[in-house]
């Protein structure tokens, strides 16, 4: 959970060059890049990805692969010198703060504020993005393999595209 990565992270606030194995995909990584903006460490770590997510497309565009064999067939020693030796690529963030855009609008709070990578979705792709991930925090056992959710993700996303209404305001 948060605490343990949190904690896993602050182990390590005094080591002066140490690098991150995130196991799983976009969104796993997302969440610690997060934690460890979060922390504000004196050092930020290189970031390296054992693609274990559903779509793991981040993993893939830096070079680390899209899931499948090489994970699951990699020994670990293979993989931690990889790691090692990997080339430090870095990678554009952005953060966004949502509010309200009409003139002379106030409010007391700041508005929220969301740290992106890869890429942003609006519309169909974002609404999908985001039931996916909403079904899959209420029920993470169902979620527990790879090749069944990109089966199911891409069935949801046909659905939601041809009969969820995407094309009415064509």
């Amino acid at each position: 959970g948060q605490s343990t990565l949190e904690e896993a992270l602050e182990s390590f606030r005094t080591v002066r060059r140490f690098r991150v194995l995130v196991c799983g995909g976009d969104g796993t990584v997302g969440w610690v890049l997060a934690m460890i903006d979060s922390l504000h460490l004196d050092y930020t770590p290189p970031v390296a990805i054992l693609p274990l997510g559903t779509g793991n497309d981040l993993a893939r565009e830096l070079g680390w692969g899209g899931g499948g064999r090489r994970g699951a067939h990699t020994r670990l020693v293979e993989l931690l010198t990889d790691v090692e030796r990997a080339q430090v690529t870095l990678l554009d963030r952005w953060l966004v703060r949502f509010g309200d855009a009409r003139i002379g609008r106030r409010t007391n709070s700041d508005p929220p504020a969301r740290t992106l990578q890869n890429y942003m979705g609006i519309g169909v792709d974002a609404k999908v993005a985001l039931d996916w991930h909403t079904r899959r925090q209420m029920a993470p056992h169902l979620f527990t393999s790879q090749l069944r959710n990109k089966l199911r993700y891409a069935r949801y996303g046909a659905r939601q595209l041809f009969q969820g209404g995407a094309f009415n305001s064509l």
